[in-house]
């Protein structure tokens, strides 16, 4: 059998090895645990973030309908996040500190376009603001209902449920925590594989197994075990 291609793993061998390196793998844990710590600080994003959501539906959508349906459902979500609805928008809103681009910023849309036989559109609203992601998703659903009615001459869409409450899409808190961790174990982990793959490829021999390379070379002699103290 060619040595070359024979890889034994000792278990005792390895675990003795992370034993006695214990304080190297602790000491790379610690730095791994301060970067981590850094980075929830420091990189991760600080504060939660909300998502509410408003829904419209068209009044005119007939069950049985084509393929035709899916296309003004993307045409519909197109026109809810153009600029003139954010610009009708943020004037329902009449809040100074919000522009049309914080609209077109928070706002997403949502659908179903696997399904012909969509007819409803939810609006969602991203903020750091609980509140104020309350009043975009509605003031978006007010928007592209009026804009609809201008470009239709129709009341065809029409909103289904106001935004009533807002809920947590980004937790902060949660988020630093498992930052923490996972660089906390990454860092225990490199460090554990580094010593075992160093005592694994380590040139150093242990036993007669080591110096014969695996039974493809014979022993001429072995010198045995004595203590030096107890022959003194």
């Amino acid at each position: 059998m060619d040595s070359e291609k024979v890889m034994e793993i000792d278990i005792k061998k390895c675990l003795r090895a992370l034993k006695k390196s214990i304080k190297f793998i602790i000491l790379i844990t610690l730095i791994f645990l301060l970067i981590g710590i850094l980075s929830a600080f420091f990189i991760i994003e600080q504060e939660n973030q909300y998502t509410s959501t408003a829904t419209v539906y068209n009044t005119t959508y007939t069950n049985g309908s084509n393929s035709d349906n899916l296309k003004q459902m993307r045409h519909y979500a197109e026109i809810i996040k153009s600029r003139t609805v954010a610009e009708r928008a943020a004037e329902i809103l009449a809040e100074d500190h919000i522009t049309q681009q914080d609209i077109l910023d928070m706002i997403s849309v949502n659908y179903d376009d696997t399904n012909s036989n969509v007819s409803v559109i939810h609006i969602l609203a991203n903020s750091y603001d609980q509140n104020l992601s309350i009043k975009v998703a509605n003031a978006v659903s007010d928007s592209f209902v009026l804009k609809i009615a201008d470009l239709t001459g129709t009341d065809n869409i029409q909103t289904l449920d106001k935004a009533t409450e807002a809920n947590i899409s980004y937790d902060a808190s949660s988020k630093r925590i498992s930052t923490v961790f996972l660089l906390t174990f990454v860092g225990a982990l490199l460090s554990s594989l580094f010593i075992v793959m160093r005592e694994i490829l380590s040139p150093k021999m242990y036993s007669a197994k080591d110096a014969t390379a695996y039974g493809t070379l014979d022993i001429i002699g072995v010198i045995p075990e004595f203590n030096v103290r107890k022959e003194l």
